[in-house]
């Protein structure tokens, strides 16, 4: 191409670019404060999660929230600081096909400053479908003339949603609500999901046409998020130290160390050994520490190049055989 085009802009580096966005979670875990997180970082240009932001001014279409419940959550997570005058609120919004894109156009042409507007969330100005069309082609059609909004303003729109009932392990992004258009319009999409509701931690998974694919593990400190890092790295690291710190793996390395690299045994006396170990008591019965040096094995020869095999032996238990070239474990963590 011969036309010398400008680059692209990042609203958050390698997070958030112009043009039609989305954020995902399911109800009740943290999405709205997540985006209400991120528009004030926009308005005053502080770093959101860490990373560096380009300061624009932001509309924040509230349309779950009352004014005074908008207020006290914009309050917390100001904690003190005063609210950037380039940050706008609205409540009431006409549903798009019946007013809603001429009123954000024009908001948005008597408000030059404004880059980024929050929808949430999105179901609430969503019209329905008109007849004969599928829902596919309902959610790309005004997905696109949102697309098209921003792209005329050189901004960035951000759609908030709900996830789906379902739940694909494999791939969060198939739980979005709606999945194949809003990712087929989107220029970039977020996924905020837990494994289990309980965790204290949860992913959010960014993807997008011009930004490269990651996934951070981030953790509530009162009412903001605060990025721990990627997450498969924050992952690794737990799985160490939870490996680090497991009595049976510990008993499993005192007794090769000192068999010179070889043990061999049931789980009764790997129980019975543990108690010698310091620091290394096993509490749990036989067939529940033989799970769990089932679910070791891929760990134990990672980190320590310890290799097991089990051997079936009489009525009296399986035979558990450890072995390794390194007895000394000078590696230790």
């Amino acid at each position: 191409m011969k036309a010398d085009l400008p680059p692209i802009v990042n609203l958050v580096e390698g997070m958030l670019t112009k043009g039609l966005g989305g954020l995902s979670a399911k109800s009740k875990l943290g999405k709205s404060w997540l985006a209400l997180q991120l528009s004030v970082d926009l308005a005053c240009g502080t770093d959101f999660l860490g990373f560096s932001t380009k300061k624009c001014g932001v509309l924040y279409i509230d349309l779950e929230n009352t004014p005074s419940l908008t207020q006290d959550r914009l309050r917390q997570i100001l904690d003190g600081r005063d609210a950037p005058k380039n940050l706008y609120f609205a409540h009431d919004y006409n549903l798009m096909g019946e007013g809603f894109e001429d009123d954000l156009t024009e908001f948005l042409k008597t408000h030059p400053d404004v880059k980024f507007v929050v929808i949430d969330v999105f179901q609430k100005v969503k019209r329905g479908k008109q007849q004969n069309q599928t829902d596919y082609e309902a959610d790309y059609e005004i997905l696109t003339v949102l697309k098209n909004i921003a792209d005329k303003f050189d901004g960035c729109i951000m759609p908030i949603y709900h996830d789906r009932k379902a739940v694909d392990p494999t791939d969060p992004f198939s739980n979005l609500l709606g999945s194949t258009a809003i990712i087929g319009v989107s220029d970039f999409v977020w996924m905020l999901f837990k494994e289990n509701r309980e965790d204290k931690e949860a992913t959010l998974a960014v993807t997008g046409r011009t930004i490269q694919d990651a996934s951070f593990k981030l953790k509530r400190e009162g009412v903001k998020w605060v990025n721990l890092g990627n997450a498969a790295a924050v992952e690794e690291t737990r799985r160490r130290q939870e490996y680090a710190r497991d009595p049976v793996v510990n008993t499993i390395k005192k007794l090769l160390s000192q068999n010179n690299g070889k043990w061999k045994g049931r789980v009764k006396e790997i129980i019975e050994s543990s108690q010698y170990f310091k620091g290394c008591r096993i509490y749990g019965s036989a067939q529940k520490v033989g799970q769990i040096i089932r679910n070791r094995i891929a760990d134990l020869q990672e980190y320590d190049q310890i290799y097991h095999s089990e051997l079936t032996k009489g009525t009296g238990g399986s035979l558990h055989v450890f072995e390794t070239e390194n007895p000394t474990f000078k590696n230790w963590s």
